[in-house]
């Protein structure tokens, strides 16, 4: 559970104020425990075992101090993420066309498998939406500007190839904010496929903090095998950043999946159509805490007055 406190001062008091408070308790403990001895009479005390009045007295504390700390985590105001769905969102879909996406260690090739899985995320886009689609090499081509027309998108796909070239990640950021620039939904996002590492333009990290500014989430997608693979003219395998790829989504509010292969790299694009139409906020929860704090003390009570009918017997 991604459980965060919009008040997490309260817990430095409370580390302050929790070791007196079980100092009093166990010095409470032990001058009834005394007087136990002093004020009751010998035949009290042979129907009332120490071991009895001590498991009992522990355990009402061990509550004692369990309601505390709930009511401290209550205090804290505890945020638990949900998921929303939106109004309206804006997708930007970036596609890697660089020479290594040529690869066929992808059946029949990487362009091919990505271009598959990103029809899939295209046909599952939910509610009301606009999207567009960039490519990039070393270059940057907004090969459909922003519409709500999935045959526009597809048929845009459908043209899109792999070519020779390097990888400008960050230009195809970059481009692609200022496409999204020109939506008005209230909520925008990116998802970005590449199966190499950024060799031109702008550093990915300097576009992505650009992406945070703006509150666009980018949605980081590596494609490629684990070792990697050879293309013509490259005498070293060709493997993804993953760390620049996980940095982009981790400070953009993001996230990173890897496609190492056909079948999973469809399965990230339809999760990815879910996500896209929602937005996460922080529900409140602190009303639940206090609910098991107000139950821990009614227990409380409950298990006293047996205590108490326990001993009278």
């Amino acid at each position: 559970m991604e459980i965060s406190f919009a008040f997490p001062q309260v817990f430095l008091i409370g580390f302050i104020l929790f070791p007196a408070i079980i100092i009093l308790f166990f010095v409470h403990h032990f001058s009834q425990k005394k007087n136990i001895f002093i004020f009751t009479e010998a035949q009290l005390i042979d129907k009332i075992t120490l071991s009895k009045i001590g498991f009992k007295k522990f355990f009402l504390y061990f509550l004692d101090f369990l309601i505390i700390i709930v009511l401290f985590l209550a205090l804290g105001r505890p945020q638990y993420p949900i998921s929303l769905p939106v109004s309206g969102y804006a997708v930007g879909i970036i596609i890697d066309i660089s020479g290594s996406m040529m690869a066929t260690d992808f059946f029949p090739s990487r362009i091919a498998v990505a271009k598959d899985a990103a029809k899939v995320f295209i046909n599952k886009l939910k509610g009301n939406f606009e999207a567009c689609l960039v490519t990039f090499n070393n270059n940057v081509f907004v090969n459909q500007s922003l519409t709500s027309s999935r045959e526009d998108l597809l048929l845009a796909l459908a043209q899109v190839d792999a070519n020779y070239g390097g990888t400008a990640i960050g230009d195809a950021i970059m481009t692609t904010l200022a496409v999204l620039e020109g939506s008005n939904m209230p909520h925008k996002v990116i998802v970005l496929l590449t199966d190499g590492e950024n060799n031109y333009g702008i550093d990915p990290i300097i576009a992505a903090q650009r992406a945070k500014d703006k509150k666009i989430p980018i949605y980081c997608i590596g494609m490629g095998t684990s070792t990697g693979t050879y293309i013509p003219g490259i005498p070293y395998p060709v493997r993804i950043d993953e760390g620049t790829l996980r940095e982009i989504a981790r400070l953009t509010g993001g996230e990173y999946y890897w496609g190492n292969s056909s079948a999973n790299l469809e399965k990230i694009y339809q999760k990815l159509a879910e996500k896209v139409g929602k937005v996460k906020k922080n529900q409140d929860i602190s009303s639940l805490f206090a609910g098991f704090a107000l139950l821990l003390i009614i227990i409380k009570i409950m298990i006293n007055t047996l205590f108490v009918r326990s001993i009278e017997i």
